[in-house]
């Protein structure tokens, strides 16, 4: 069995495999760190996720030959990552994310195995819904908004409608407030 040293450098030496064996072997010590810490309104796969996100930028950043093992350097950052995780998580700054509710779920179509009741009910509510969302979201926000529901990367909402990352991230932060609003005066 190799080190995680040796796994390291045979990551960087283009065996994604060795990437795959230190997660792995790592996969206890994020579980451990995890257990200490809790993301307010977050499932506890998305603190596992953060934590292996680290050890990835670990791999990535390790130099051999530094005063620290591979081990030690690995478990800071995936500490590191973990209390990055929920300082961001509880700050007020994410708060319209974590309470925010899934652009998608809103306009997802009924399925198949409803009744034919529900199917009627569930169209008219999507027929509302959309007609709402008309009147309620200016023309460049509808633009942005079916682009997103439409499965486009932020990438290529950019693309399409020239606007940069983070005027878009606003605009589906003002989309998010003005659609749980309308949908709470229901």
């Amino acid at each position: 069995m190799k080190t995680s040293e040796e796994l390291v450098k045979d990551y960087k030496s283009g065996d994604a495999d060795a990437l795959n064996e230190l997660i792995r072997s790592y996969y206890p010590s994020v579980k451990k760190i995890c257990r200490k810490y809790f993301l307010i309104g977050a499932d506890d796969e998305d603190l596992v996720q953060e934590c292996i996100i680290g050890l990835i930028r670990a791999v990535r950043s390790y130099e051999d030959g530094k005063q620290c093992s591979f081990q030690t350097y690995a478990l800071v950052c995936m500490e590191n990552a973990a209390k990055t995780a929920v300082r961001n998580y509880s700050g007020n700054k994410n708060k319209p994310l974590n309470d925010g509710i899934p652009l998608n779920e809103a306009t997802e179509l009924p399925s198949k195995e409803e009744n034919p009741e529900q199917m009627v009910i569930d169209s008219e509510n999507l027929t509302e819904f959309k007609d709402k969302s008309e009147t309620l979201l200016s023309k460049k926000e509808r633009e942005v908004f079916e682009l997103y529901v439409g499965g486009l990367s932020y990438k290529e909402i950019e693309q399409a409608t020239g606007k940069n990352r983070k005027s878009i991230e606003n605009t589906l932060q003002r989309i998010r407030r003005k659609l749980r609003g309308a949908l709470s005066e229901k």
